[in-house]
């Protein structure tokens, strides 16, 4: 079986990618591969102040470095890089240096060897790039295997780009409508929530809060079913009352919420009748509040639901 080493450097992923489809190509073809990556020699400050380029180099921590071993064990090699300025990159420049007592002995020469480069732009120094290295093939009396100009053969990068920066325009939009679209929903849910208090500041009476409470606040807060618990014990609730509060047994309070919690929502959740008696089976999430009145009076809790699972969520 053919062993073929594919050693590349890329910055922000292009040549990463196509060193991967040479990689499948291999692969496809029966041979034994290694991919591998030279290391980053530029400065930290540079990577970082690239979040492409530095995004890149920390997805790929798990891609093995490449070691002069790789070429040694290779039948064959294919060499990758971005272009610089018409030439190879100065990271893959500084691997293909180090292998003089490779070349020395003659383990470099009669293997196959070919390569591969890419620019943003459509003349870019490509050719220049790779007859770069068709020249360090030479010095190695390596045969040279270059790909042609077939169809097929070719990529476009600037194509590549354009529809890589097409996609991440795309991207943005969507966020951008995203934020527009929950500040939107915010400032809608801040009003309903405004007029709710407002509504329960104006009650004339308790008797007034609770209808307020337990039936205006359904329609001002768009929810289903908006009702109160008492831990009432064995007190019973006040006929005047009865249609808006639910009797809670001692220490249900802390058993629904949690014995240090004044908040909890609850989506995709089947209604508790203990709360919502016969709209319970409506409720599918859920917005529990702790009430405390006073010191003395008994524990409290204020209880939305909607028919919504998505409505409330933790």
């Amino acid at each position: 079986m053919t062993n073929i080493a594919i050693v590349y450097y890329s910055s922000t992923g292009n040549t990463h990618q196509v060193a991967q489809a040479v990689e499948a190509g291999a692969v496809s073809a029966g041979a034994t591969v290694r991919l591998r990556r030279v290391p980053e020699l530029a400065p930290e400050a540079a990577v970082a102040s690239n979040p492409a380029w530095k995004a890149h180099l920390d997805a790929t921590q798990d891609v093995a470095l490449a070691s002069l071993d790789d070429l040694e064990w290779a039948d064959g090699y294919v060499l990758g890089t971005p272009t610089r300025f018409g030439n190879v990159s100065g990271q893959l420049k500084q691997f293909i240096d180090s292998a003089g007592g490779l070349w020395y002995q003659g383990k470099l020469a009669d293997k196959a060897a070919a390569a591969f480069t890419g620019a943003a732009t459509l003349h870019g120094g490509q050719e220049a790039t790779l007859l770069a290295l068709a020249t360090t093939f030479h010095h190695w009396g390596a045969v040279l295997v270059p790909p042609g100009q077939s169809e097929g053969n070719v990529v476009d990068f600037q194509q590549a780009m354009v529809t890589r920066l097409r996609e991440e325009n795309d991207k943005l939009r969507s966020a951008q409508d995203y934020l527009v679209t929950t500040a939107r929903n915010n400032q809608s849910i801040q009003a309903r929530v405004h007029d709710s208090v407002l509504a329960i500041l104006r009650a004339s009476s308790f008797e007034t809060m609770i209808q307020t409470v337990t039936a205006d606040l359904a329609v001002l807060l768009d929810v289903d079913a908006v009702t109160i618990g008492v831990e009432a014990g064995d007190v019973p609730i006040p006929k005047a009352y009865a249609a808006g509060i639910r009797a809670l047994p001692n220490g249900a309070v802390d058993s629904m919420l949690g014995p240090n919690r004044d908040v909890l929502l609850c989506a995709d959740i089947n209604g508790d009748p203990r709360l919502f008696h016969s709209a319970a089976g409506l409720v599918r999430s859920q917005a529990l509040c702790r009430l405390r009145a006073s010191s003395q009076a008994p524990v409290g809790l204020l209880a939305l639901g909607s028919r919504r699972p998505d409505a409330f969520q933790p």
